[in-house]
């Protein structure tokens, strides 16, 4: 279970309970973990009472609003189960785009710009399968596009060659226009 703590009036967390018995909690201190209506203080929770072999003189009222709902986890890139955030390639897929074969590329930027967003839901198998498209589709673009170039570049000297030898002096510009 993840526990929440008040230090100097912010919520700090989530921690375990090995840790969130040893950061000096106060029989004061305010506490919350998900299930919880609201913060009570760590004497009040059964499983922090050996900590604290009296009752608080003077208890403090929350001043923290009952959270129906955990806490925002911070930014962290990390999923409850540490498994890091799958690679979005979304540089990739925008260079392969702009520079190669875009209607691929388009395929690749949805794919890559979906990893981040069903990471943050925990949907950890639909950000992996969008990380391996976005790579997928890149690696495609790019190939498709290095293709054509390759295409282009024999057309285009093709018909240099067969215009004027194999000079290019030779070419006669009205010639060229008239194909």
């Amino acid at each position: 279970m993840e526990y929440y703590y008040n230090q100097g009036g912010q919520p700090v967390g989530p921690v375990d309970l090995d840790a969130l018995r040893s950061v000096g909690l106060t029989p004061n201190t305010l506490v919350w973990h998900e299930g919880m209506t609201d913060w009570q203080q760590a004497c009040e929770l059964p499983e922090l009472a050996d900590l604290f072999p009296q009752a608080p003189v003077n208890p403090i009222q929350s001043n923290f609003p009952p959270t129906p709902q955990q806490p925002p986890m911070p930014q962290a890139q990390m999923t409850p189960s540490n498994e890091p955030m799958p690679p979005t390639y979304l540089v990739w897929a925008i260079l392969t785009t702009i520079l190669c074969f875009w209607p691929l590329g388009i395929a690749a930027i949805i794919n890559a710009s979906g990893v981040s967003s069903a990471f943050s839901r925990g949907d950890i198998e639909t950000a992996k399968r969008r990380s391996k498209n976005a790579k997928l589709f890149s690696i495609w673009t790019a190939v498709i596009g290095f293709v054509l170039a390759v295409v282009l570049f024999i057309v285009w000297y093709t018909v240099i060659v067969n215009l004027g030898g194999n000079n290019i002096d030779n070419i006669d510009l009205e010639e060229l226009y008239d194909l």
